[in-house]
């Protein structure tokens, strides 16, 4: 735009609008907070310019505060702007100016911004740090949870913490929340930071009872907790006749600190009787079961069942006396009267069955030698069965042969039992009665053994099955001959019901040396057998037992040790002894067992260390022992340090075997993770992991947890653990765990000292307690650029070493570290001294790259100089933060050339800036053309005025300007001048002189300027001609003014010049203006004296009306200039001229004869009749000689 316009005023098109700018605000005056970019805007209107013509660009005076928008563009825009505070504190100020260079104005708009600590609204009014948080944690949840996940938070809250509790709050805050962004993570958070006890829950009542259940009904639970915050826990049950309606509850779900959950009894899916269930809530550190004891309300069923139970409780009391009877611990009188008793309730409650109960009734009269009842019932049976081919039948055949044992009865017996047998092959009472029949099972028990073992097979796996195989065994032990399935169950049978015999287990334990496959149930029986029968060759096979199928659980290591003690000779009992054992089961170690491991071994490393540790434990009450283990130990020790492993039992070896007085440097280094080990013990099963943050390390250290226990190594004292759950929850300090250190430091600091400088755990051990001595704190840390050492610290360390090496005037070491240093990583508060390190060691590429992050005020100008000059020389790409640069340092003062040359060609900005510049640079450089070309184009397009424009101007046509700008300028120069009378340099006033004398082309405006300069300055008789040649030209074009009559007469009687007085008037181009004026002589008093004459006034120039009103000498105008638009008239003008042109004339034109009339009719002088009748002669001359056409 600016460029277009320039373009129009060399051509002599200047357009000078009645014009007013306006902002939204008088100032602006805005707070940021520190270290973020503040965005915001504000509005500028321009009023009576034409829209297609408003254009411009606006600038900043301050380095911080740029405009998004620079660009200025039409009548009202919205003007956005961005202020970086970076590098900034709390309470610095920062002013300036906003300059907008548009159209024929040049103005500027003051800012200024405060620097104000960092706050977030919320529902409890500004929050700026923890405490405040916490307040709105308790009031608002939900909106501190989304505060807490903000950058606010982590930028601000955290970093806003006391010194000695920042860093271990971040640890927590980055350890929770790795991984999902929840509810859970900030109450943890809150608890480890202190700022909230831990919420806990509880139940009203643990134990409900429902009687009478019909279909579903529905029942609560009352749950409470126990303050504000977030509680999360699931709820299960196990059983299916409680029916839930939510399996995980959270703090939304209580009404206060109360919760009634709901929960559903379904009575379909109860069974009969009562139904035991249990609904179970639970989180990580607790666990609450409430028992829910439920009944259906059936009493017709509930009376079936308990016949049920009681039918079964009678038939299992029947087994158990017959077992005592079989196995002879109870008579056969107290047996049968037992049996009998039971047998009668049975009858009475489960009479399908009266009949097979009967027979029972009379076996046992039979076996108690009443033969009178026993044969009434036989008989009973006899006359009310008719049917001979039910299971009964042949169960009564049985009884009878019990009286008559003839061989013939007996045989004819069984005869008819083995066609019933094959009627129901799956009776139990038939089979049982042949058992006792055939004579292939009465003489041959093995026989009957397998029988058994058949009838097993096929399913029929009845208590008196076990009980009648193992009378076989019993009878004689031998005929166990190999234990499979059935004779387990058989031997287990006899377990239970303690039914076992020394020559039996005898038996046992002989075939069970043979059972190559392991079975629980066998080892069971080998215990039973070994309790009550302690012999050594039981022992042995237990041993050679588990051995073989190589059980070395911690619950086996009890056979182990018996065998040691016992001296057995078994292959790898040794070896089991050791590798069942732990820790508690090593308090005294067998003799033989120390001898044994002198040798080589096959035994897990963590094996041999707790062996090894025990005999290290016992060394002073057996010292032989331990020297001959000695060598052993060292190299043991020595292979697992360099495979770093570690437990507590590794932590004792170590220590007795490396001894901090005779370790060398190899075992030092590998000796630096182990020394800080500590063991953690957790007692929430919950918890797999953990995750160990220390402040100094980049990254966490990971740990996995066996059975709640693991081993985790921390240097710092400043350090967080988070744990995590099965399910990846984490926590904070909310769970319980001991934490046990396994070495001793303070034997080792010496050790530690020595090697602090060649190791970064020691280092980093003795740094942080503050115990590096002041001739040691600043040596090498090379050997710290390969560990786990974070950035952030490793970069802290850098710039120690810097401020030692600058101290002590060391640059080569200091220049050194400047190069290896991050400055991302560096505070704040050091971050300017650092920069200046840079521009003293001429770090120059650092130095740019640390003001561009944190402002380039961040040093004193005169630091600058060296950055600007390095930038300047070495093409830097941000050629806006060089102008920057180059402009802070030329405003100090503290420039030179090359800052001036390049500000002279880059910089464009306020016009009273740049002059300052050409000030100083004209009198130090030639190359200020450009400069000068932005100030002339600011001051053509502005009209701003300069004390010195015109000598820029001279110095820039003497240096080649382009002539666009040269035309413009003159233009512009000349209109002031002509327009409104501003003064002309005799140097613009030839030049113009001198384009127009060459024949060259130039506007209007310039002639103009040129005719109304010699009207008034120059003697106009030599340029009489020059000036004709000109005047021509105007008055072809119709461009007449009033100041043309001081040129000389020859030209005004010429030209006709001064027969009119030109009213002249300057406003917006293209208006309706109009005139209305008077005439009065003084003399004549007329009406028409008094009436106004009203014409248009024609505008002859851009902007600029005039009109030619006749007027003799001593006449007076009085006129008013209005405008006419659709709002009615406005006055613009409101004067009057008085007419005493006394001009000398030679003229005998009308109006000069006229004139001269009214000048002596006003002076009374006496010819004025002669000079009347003279007029009158030549009119009626003119007349007579010339027609009007």
């Amino acid at each position: 735009m600016m460029q277009k316009m320039i373009r129009k005023i060399a051509r002599g098109e200047i357009y000078n609008p009645n014009t007013s700018i306006s902002f939204s605000a008088e100032n602006i005056a805005i707070e940021v907070f520190e270290d973020e970019v503040y965005e915001g805007e504000f509005f500028i209107e321009f009023k009576g310019y034409k829209t297609e013509e408003i254009g411009g660009k606006v600038f900043s005076t301050n380095c911080r505060m740029k405009c998004i928008n620079s660009e200025v563009i039409g009548n009202k825009q919205c003007i956005r702007y961005c202020f970086d505070a970076k590098g900034l504190r709390i309470g610095n100020n920062s002013t300036g100016e906003f300059y907008f260079i548009v159209n024929h104005v040049e103005t500027s708009l003051h800012f200024h911004v405060t620097v104000v600590e960092k706050y977030v609204n919320s529902a409890i009014g500004k929050l700026y740090n923890l405490d405040e948080f916490v307040q709105l944690s308790k009031a608002n949840w939900n909106e501190a949870l989304r505060i807490f996940y903000s950058p606010f938070f982590t930028k601000n809250i955290l970093e806003k913490t006391k010194v000695q509790y920042k860093n271990k709050l971040i640890m927590i805050y980055d350890g929770l929340n790795i991984k999902e962004h929840n509810s859970h993570n900030m109450e943890e958070f809150l608890i480890a930071s202190g700022k909230k006890e831990k919420i806990d829950f509880d139940v009203a009542k643990n134990k409900y009872n429902f009687f009478g259940v019909t279909d579903k009904i529905k029942e609560y639970i009352e749950i409470h907790k126990t303050t504000w915050g977030y509680l999360e826990f699931t709820i299960s049950t196990d059983s299916e006749f409680i029916e839930l309606c939510k399996t995980k509850i959270t703090t939304d779900d209580f009404m206060g600190t109360t919760l009634q959950y709901a929960f559903y009894l379904s009575e379909e899916k109860m069974h009969e009787g009562k139904n035991f269930g249990k609904i179970i809530l639970q989180n990580v550190n607790k666990k609450i079961e409430v028992e829910v004891i439920a009944q259906k309300n059936d009493d017709f069923k509930e009376i079936v069942e308990s016949v049920k139970h009681q039918i079964k409780d009678y038939k299992v009391g029947l087994m158990e006396l017959y077992v005592q009877y079989r196995l002879k611990r109870i008579g056969t009188g107290a047996w049968a009267n037992e049996t009998l008793n039971i047998l009668h309730h049975l009858m009475m409650i489960e009479k399908n069955n009266k009949l097979f109960y009967k027979l029972m009734m009379a076996q046992i009269y039979i076996y108690n030698h009443e033969i009178e009842k026993a044969n009434a019932i036989l008989d009973q049976f006899d006359r009310e069965v008719d049917n001979k081919n039910i299971p009964e039948y042949g169960y009564y055949l049985f009884l009878h042969t019990l009286f008559e044992r003839e061989p013939a009865n007996v045989d004819e017996c069984e005869e008819k039992i083995e066609k019933l047998y094959k009627q129901y092959p799956g009776n139990v009472i038939l089979f049982w009665a042949l058992s006792f029949l055939n004579a292939k099972y009465i003489e041959n028990p093995s026989e009957k053994f397998k029988a058994l073992k058949y009838w097993d097979g096929v399913g029929k796996n009845s208590p008196y099955i076990f009980s009648e195989a193992y009378y076989i065994i019993w009878q004689d032990p031998f005929l166990l001959d190999k234990i499979d399935d059935f004779e387990t169950k058989v031997l287990i049978w006899a377990l239970r019901n303690k039914a076992f015999t020394e020559e039996v287990m005898d038996q046992f334990f002989l075939v069970a040396n043979t059972v190559k496959k392991f079975d629980f149930k066998i080892f069971s029986i080998m215990e039973e057998g070994y309790k009550n029968y302690p012999k050594e060759n039981y022992l042995s096979v237990i041993c050679s037992y588990l051995i073989k199928a190589q059980k070395y659980g911690e619950k086996y290591h009890k056979w182990y040790e018996l065998g040691v003690n016992y001296n057995l000779r078994i292959t790898k009992l040794y070896e089991a002894f050791l590798l069942s054992a732990t820790d508690k089961d090593m308090t005294e170690l067998p003799d033989m067992v120390k001898r044994y491991f002198q040798y080589e071994n096959n035994i897990p490393k963590k094996k041999l260390a707790m062996l090894y540790k025990n005999i290290i434990l016992e060394k002073d009450s057996d010292p032989a022992t331990f020297e001959k283990y000695k060598d052993i130990i060292r190299n043991f020790a020595f292979e697992e340090l360099k495979k770093k492993h570690i437990n507590e039992n590794y932590a004792i070896i170590y220590q007795e075997i490396f001894r901090p007085e005779i370790i060398n440097l190899q075992i030092t280094n590998f000796l630096s993770n182990l020394l800080f080990t500590n063991k953690i013990i957790v007692n929430s099963k919950e918890i797999v992991r953990i995750y160990v943050y220390e402040n100094w390390k980049d990254a966490p250290l990971e740990i996995g947890l066996n059975e709640g226990e693991g081993y985790f190594y921390h240097i710092s004292d400043e350090y967080e653990i988070i744990f995590e759950d099965r399910q990846g929850k984490r926590y904070g300090k909310n769970i319980e765990c001991e934490i046990k250190p396994l070495f001793n430091l303070e034997k080792y600091k010496k050790v530690i000292m020595d090697s602090v400088f060649q190791n970064q755990n020691y280092f980093m051990y003795v740094a942080e307690k503050g115990e590096l001595a002041p001739k040691n704190e600043y040596e090498e840390l090379d050997f710290l650029e390969n560990g786990d050492i974070s950035e952030k610290v490793l970069n802290q360390l850098y710039y120690k070493q810097v401020v030692y090496y600058d101290k002590i005037e060391d640059t080569i070491k200091c220049s050194s570290y400047l190069k290896k240093i991050n400055n991302n990583y560096i505070s704040r508060e050091k971050v300017k001294r650092l920069a200046e390190f840079y521009v003293k060691y001429k770090e120059y590429g650092e130095a740019v790259e640390l003001l561009k992050r944190r402002g380039i005020d961040l040093l004193k100008p005169s630091d600058e100089v060296g950055i600007t000059r390095y930038l300047i020389n070495n093409g830097g790409t941000d050629n806006k933060m060089i102008i920057d640069l180059s402009l802070r340092v030329f405003k100090s003062g503290h420039y030179n050339e090359e800052i001036i040359e390049f500000l002279c060609l880059n910089y464009n900005g306020p016009t009273t800036i740049m002059a300052n510049l050409w000030s100083i640079a004209h009198d130090i450089t030639s190359k200020t053309n450009k400069l000068e070309e932005n100030i002339l184009s600011n001051i053509i397009y502005t009209s701003i005025d300069l004390p010195m424009k015109n000598k820029i101007f001279k110095n820039y046509c003497e240096h080649d300007g382009r002539k666009i700008i040269i035309e413009a300028y003159l233009t512009k120069m000349m209109y002031d001048f002509f327009a409104d009378n501003n003064k002309i340099t005799e140097y613009i006033v030839r030049m113009v002189e001198n384009i127009i004398k060459k024949g060259l082309v130039i506007n209007d405006i310039c002639k103009l300027g040129l005719i109304k300069y010699y009207s008034i300055y120059t003697s106009l008789e030599e340029n009489e001609e020059f000036i004709d040649k000109i005047i021509e030209e105007l008055l072809i074009k119709d461009l007449k003014f009033e100041f043309y009559k001081s040129l000389p007469n020859k030209i005004v009687e010429k030209y006709h010049i001064k027969d009119k007085v030109y009213i002249e008037f300057k406003g917006e181009e293209h208006e309706n203006i109009m005139i209305e004026y008077k005439i009065s002589n003084g003399f004549e008093t007329s009406e028409s004296q008094h009436k106004p004459n009203i014409k248009a006034m024609r505008e002859i120039y851009n902007g600029i009306y005039c009109v030619g009103v006749t007027a003799f000498f001593g006449e007076t105008i009085s006129y008013k200039i209005f405008t006419e638009n659709n709002e009615g008239y406005k006055l613009l003008k409101n004067n009057t001229i008085n007419n005493y042109d006394l001009r000398n004339t030679n003229g005998n034109n009308r109006y000069n004869r006229l004139n001269d009339i009214v000048i002596t009719s006003r002076l009374k002088e006496k010819q004025i009749e002669k000079e009347l009748s003279d007029y009158q002669n030549l009119d009626e001359l003119t007349t007579k000689i010339f027609t009007v056409i």
